[in-house]
């Protein structure tokens, strides 16, 4: 865009949403009331972010002007003057300025790369991008200005637009200082807002000069004036405009020497708060400490008077001091704006309740994450982790707390009890899993710097985890370490739980040594503890899926496959779709490596579907690149050429270096052009459900000449695989098709292809009729 932007070109750019772009994932708020005015404003910061030259712009003001929902508008409307769209990030619930470009990364989903810094990532991701990124609330975190100038002077296509109460002070930044809104935008933002509370309102019956009064006695600040008109409902509006005249000086006439927030929002919430009741008070005070938003069952706890939440939470509802927020799960939310939440804050410290509140606070979140844990090994695993990961904002504040205080046994209970969320979960908006990993690694260990005195039953899950993350990070002595701390005092103890992990973590550290002996005498030793420990079956399945994968690995296929089938076997007992995909990728892999490829592809789409019922997309990469092999082994080179294409299109995690390469080269010896790159753009394309389809008909493939030793039966005139043989002899029995499953260790899915392909072999359209024919052959 050239310097002198006109304010057409501005205005006529069509409203943007990043979404559209499909790059970067970011979280895109979505306000729910309409934008109001300031049309002069969003011309103004339009012209300012696209001007030549300009790589960084602030929108200043105190609290409550309206920076966000400004800088929200002006992204929409010029979001396509930037070839890769906009991208947005809240910062308002970070409070350390270290982790400012690692929230930035994980927002923008930067991949992982190793040996790069996660400046060097950020760089690489963002080095061809037009992209505008808007950073909101950057006020607090002012000492990580230098990495954002750094950023801009290594990125010359990137901008920047913020939102902060002060400026940030770096070379080149250029300013917008956001005033009140104008008289007329403020009266219709006053009237819009009183007929949402009351629909009777109407100033067109000579309210007018009152409503005029009211805002400029507010200073015609956005939040003050929606905090007024929520009155209406209650209020007259000379008797509002009497109030007002009571605190004018509160709201409008602070101390200079104070800051700008506490002489204009913090007086206009202080009237606001004098109007509550003291139990309503009480409530707000107590709900600030709440970060990212709470249920009312969160609230209830930490209200801790032993009464519902629901009335005083719906009181403050409608005094525009609590919103009620989006949820995906069901369980109803509420949250507060930073500023209110704010002026809470400093009401909770006037009234020496913080430690108390946080305290309450620290125990809700611990006894919520904590209850989480069992249901980890189970088929409710994904609606778990998705529960937790709601409250990670108020998660993280916790931790910070009780390390600051410090308090050893709670911070220590708390990591422990989510770093399965760090390590596992994977949650929509492109977060790159190294990150995670490194987050949930970093408070671990600083909660387990206070664990000297703490018994095993509090540690164990911490030390679980922190040997976990040294593995994944590569730290094998650190990972050792754990470990070995963990079994030590496990065994003192007698605590057998964890034992288990002890032994797991010391496996996979072995493992990672290529010290297959002692790895696979840690995960017998975990396998002989697990009949003994909570939830035996999951337990039993990853010691044995663990021992199946070296065995696999050294080619001793005939210990391997009795551990995997067994594994699988308790899989299907307790549900685990994590343990679940694992297993039945490494039960694939021995079926592939055994030959038996028509197996291996039954047991890949088991792993698919453990896989998409945790929700973990990333993971498939491996299951695809197993199946493409799997193809090949079936003649179907087209169909491995699109798995394999469909492969990189999924999230990395973390994707071997070189594995796409490999496994492309005989696939390009086996296909000319133009049919390899016909068929791996199909692959791109695909849906999952297309993916199903395809891996679907690998399933039923009969695999005479590709699957050696198949022995193919005929049957009349009928040529029938021997797991077709097993399914029709099973619905010959009236077995359902998730019976047949269980029976034969494959998926119902997977039954579903075979019993369709064992009609259309028999020519007959009804189970009855294939049981009729099985009866008449002798199979049944």
């Amino acid at each position: 865009m050239p310097d002198d932007a006109s304010e057409s070109q501005v205005r006529d750019l069509a409203p943007h949403r990043p979404t559209e772009t499909g790059e970067p994932a970011t979280a895109w708020p979505r306000p729910l009331t309409a934008f109001i005015g300031r049309q002069d404003d969003i011309e103004a910061v339009g012209r300012l972010c696209l001007r030549d030259g300009v790589r960084l712009v602030t929108i200043t003001g105190p609290g409550g002007v309206g920076k966000t929902r400004l800088a929200i508008e002006v992204a929409t409307r010029i979001g396509g003057a930037f070839d890769h769209g906009v991208a947005f990030v809240s910062l308002a619930a970070l409070r350390d300025p270290d982790l400012t470009l690692l929230i930035i990364a994980q927002a923008l989903g930067v991949p992982n790369a190793a040996g790069q810094s996660l400046g060097e990532r950020l760089e690489s991701f963002l080095h061809e991008k037009r992209l505008l990124l808007v950073l909101d609330n950057l006020e607090h975190l002012l000492p990580a200005g230098p990495d954002l100038a750094s950023l801009l002077g290594r990125l010359p296509h990137l901008r920047i637009l913020c939102t902060s109460r002060t400026r940030l002070g770096l070379s080149g930044e250029h300013l917008y200082p956001l005033a009140a809104m104008g008289a007329d935008d403020a009266v219709r933002l006053f009237t819009q807002r009183a007929r949402a509370r009351d629909p009777r309102f109407d100033i067109a019956t000579g309210d007018r000069h009152l409503v005029e009064a009211i805002c400029d006695r507010l200073d015609r600040l956005p939040l003050a004036i929606e905090l007024a008109a929520a009155r209406v409902a209650a209020l007259p509006l000379d008797a509002l405009l009497d109030r007002l005249d009571h605190r004018l000086p509160l709201l409008t006439g602070g101390p200079r020497d104070a800051p700008e927030r506490q002489r204009t929002m913090r007086d206009t919430i202080a009237w606001s708060y004098d109007l509550l009741t003291e139990a309503e008070q009480a409530a707000f005070r107590h709900l600030s400490i709440f970060v990212g938003g709470f249920t009312l069952e969160a609230a209830t706890t930490v209200m801790g008077n032993g009464h519902d939440a629901l009335d005083v939470v719906e009181s403050l509802v409608a005094n525009s001091l609590v919103v009620r927020a989006p949820s995906s799960l069901g369980a109803v939310r509420f949250s507060m704006l930073e500023t209110l939440r704010d002026c809470g804050l400093d009401r909770l410290a006037a009234h020496g309740e913080v430690e108390r509140v946080a305290r309450t606070h620290a125990d809700y979140v611990i006894a919520y994450t904590e209850g989480a844990i069992p249901h980890y090994d189970g088929p409710e695993l994904r609606n778990y982790c998705d529960r937790v990961e709601t409250e990670l904002d108020n998660i993280r504040s916790a931790l910070s707390w009780t390390l600051s205080v410090p308090d050893a046994e709670r911070a220590v209970r708390l990591a422990g009890a989510i770093w399965r969320n760090w390590w596992s979960m994977l949650p929509p908006g492109g977060e790159a899993w190294n990150e995670r990993v490194a987050e949930g690694n970093a408070w671990v260990e600083r909660a387990l710097a206070l664990r000297h005195g703490l018994p095993v039953e509090h540690l164990a899950e911490a030390l679980m985890g922190a040997g976990t993350f040294a593995v994944l990070q590569g730290d094998l002595e650190r990972a050792s370490g754990y470990g070995r701390e963990l079994l030590d005092r496990s065994n003192e103890a007698g605590y057998g739980y964890g034992a288990y992990w002890a032994c797991l973590v010391l496996g996979h550290t072995a493992r990672a040594k290529d010290d297959l002996a002692e790895a696979s005498r840690c995960f017998s030793a975990s396998l002989d503890i697990a009949p003994t420990i909570r939830n035996p079956e999951n337990h039993t399945a990853m010691a044995l899926g663990c021992l199946g994968e070296i065995a696999t690995d050294q080619g001793d296929f005939a210990r391997a496959e009795p551990w995997l089938t067994v594994a699988a076997a308790h899989v299907r007992i307790c549900g685990n779709p994590h343990v679940g995909a694992i297993v039945f990728h490494q039960l694939g892999r021995l079926y592939h490596r055994k030959g038996s490829n028509v197996l291996a592809v039954e047991a890949l789409v088991e792993c698919l579907d453990f896989l998409a019922q945790a929700g973990d997309i990333s993971r498939m990469k491996f299951a695809f690149l197993e199946l493409s092999q799997v193809a090949i082994g079936l003649d179907q080179t087209a169909a491995a050429i699109r798995l394999l294409a469909a492969a990189t299109q999924l999230p990395d995690v973390h994707w071997p270096a070189g594995e796409v390469e490999a496994a492309t080269a005989p696939l390009r010896a086996l296909v000319e052009e133009p049919r390899f790159s016909e068929a791996w753009t199909a692959g791109e394309r695909m849906t999952w459900d297309e993916v199903i389809a395809l891996v679907g008909a690998l399933a039923i493939n009969d695999g005479a000449a590709s699957d050696p030793g198949s022995g193919a039966t005929t049957i009349g005139s009928h040529s029938l695989s021997p797991r077709e043989l097993d399914v029709l002899r099973l619905v010959a029995d009236g077995e359902a098709n998730r019976a047949i499953g269980v029976a034969l260790s494959i998926s119902e899915r997977t039954v579903e292809a075979h019993v369709q392909h064992i009609l259309a072999k028999l020519d007959v359209d009804s189970r009855t009729a294939a049981a009729t024919f099985a009866v008449r052959h002798g199979l049944a």
